[in-house]
């Protein structure tokens, strides 16, 4: 990684810098004086390397962001669309886990009034008021 070739304080202005983009507050945060942050900032987010650094860990944890979406995403469809007993397993969990997939996806009318063109089918089985 390239973040592994550059000095402890750029390495720490680069992690402070991605949680808020805020380069001002990220430089006081790595340890650069508070009077010169801007400045400090500037400098170092023009810094071709700290650039280069900072666009590497901007890529990896947008693919890891797609990744937990994707786990996410499959847990949901396991919970909505799962075939067991339903005293094993409450039925307003399905409930709920469709809904979240329903928005997720769109399936609900928009401000503009226009919904999306498909239907989702959930076996709930015997159900009993518990």
């Amino acid at each position: 990684m390239l973040i592994d070739s550059l000095i402890p304080k750029h390495q720490a202005f680069i992690r402070e810098y991605l949680k808020d983009r805020n380069g001002s507050q990220a430089a006081i945060r790595a340890g650069y004086s508070a009077h010169t942050s801007r400045v400090i900032a500037s400098r170092l987010t023009a810094n071709v390397n700290i650039r280069a650094a900072i666009d590497e860990m901007e890529n990896r944890i947008a693919a890891k962001d797609i990744d937990e979406l994707s786990l996410w995403r499959k847990e949901l469809q396991t919970l909505a669309f799962v075939n067991v007993p339903t005293d094993e397993f409450k039925y307003d969990h399905k409930l709920r886990a469709a809904d979240m997939l329903g928005k997720h996806y769109g399936a609900y009318a928009s401000e503009s009034g226009s919904a999306a063109a498909f239907a989702i089918q959930i076996n709930l089985g015997n159900v009993t008021d518990d």
